[in-house]
């Protein structure tokens, strides 16, 4: 099962620290997999993060992906 990770990053160009949302696909940690950074990271994968009240959804396009292909990608989502 996918899981979702959140870390915070200290950046130093900005001098300030970033939420990092990561997605892990279930064989992240057996099999070398592509990484995806995407901006509004708050936004991506849960409703309560999301700006608006509602995510893009790219858990379950990610999730689906992986049950069609059988591959996984990893995701880092960093917060505005």
């Amino acid at each position: 099962m996918s899981r979702i990770e959140i870390v915070d990053a200290f950046i130093t160009t900005l001098n300030r620290e970033r939420k990092l949302r990561i997605y892990l696909p279930k064989n992240h940690d057996s099999v070398r997999c592509p990484v995806l950074y995407m901006h509004d990271g708050q936004n991506l994968f849960s409703d309560e993060d999301a700006a608006y009240g509602e995510s893009w959804g790219v858990q379950a396009a990610a999730d689906a992906y992986y049950r069609q292909h059988g591959k996984g990608l990893i995701i880092v989502g960093i917060d505005n």
